[in-house]
């Protein structure tokens, strides 16, 4: 008896009998590690995959994977348990839509947002959760509103779409202010002020060439 118990264990341990978890699914190790200890675990519901386990050969997890219909979850993290990145993506024709993070020592650094397999939005963050910069595109590919701050949360610079650039000092009053023709380098004219607030320089471009200087 003893030896069969034995044999039950030692297959069980290969995945070969998968064990059960609730709502029907079925839990199955598909690798170990010379080890013994688990590498790769699946979880089926009949013949569908609903979530994916691997492991390092510490036994920290190392990444997640979790599938609702065409919804995909995935964390992955590094051996010393921090987590480096989720996504939650949909799947579609025109591409995946769904937003990935990216953290380090298990705080979050990035987050994108994707639109039909492209990036819409991207986010940089500051160690202390603060946004750092902020970009996005009134077209998929074309990321050209952008805005940043300093890492008190303070406005630090904004760009639009039509090439107006501004940037502020961190108590709040603006540094210079850019401007761009509708055609590309065109035109462009920029202003600049002290902290103080006083304007002190203005330039004026075309075709980038300087045409005019003022200081005051």
């Amino acid at each position: 008896m003893k030896k069969i118990i034995l044999l039950l264990i030692l297959i069980n341990s290969f995945g070969i009998i998968p064990s059960s978890c609730s709502d029907g699914v079925i839990r199955k190790v598909k690798e170990n590690f010379p080890n013994g200890k688990e590498k790769l675990v699946v979880y089926m519901r009949d013949t569908i995959l609903v979530k994916k386990e691997e492991f390092y050969q510490n036994g920290k997890r190392k990444s997640l994977d979790e599938y609702t219909d065409s919804l995909v979850v995935y964390s992955v993290w590094n051996p010393e348990g921090h987590l480096l990145e989720t996504s939650s993506l949909i799947g579609a024709e025109d591409g995946e839509n769904g937003t990935v993070i990216r953290y380090e020592n298990n705080l979050k650094v990035l987050e994108v947002t994707y639109e039909g397999g492209g990036i819409s939005e991207l986010t940089n963050f500051y160690p202390n959760g603060n946004k750092m910069k902020h970009s996005k595109g009134g077209e998929i590919t074309n990321l050209d509103v952008t805005t940043e701050w300093y890492e008190s949360g303070k406005k630090k610079s904004f760009k639009d779409q039509y090439g107006k650039k501004e940037t502020f000092y961190e108590n709040g009053d603006k540094e210079s202010l850019t401007y761009l023709g509708k055609e590309e380098k065109d035109t462009l004219t920029q202003y600049w002020w002290n902290e103080s607030g006083e304007l002190i320089k203005e330039e004026f471009w075309e075709k980038g060439r300087l045409i005019e200087t003022k200081e005051y």
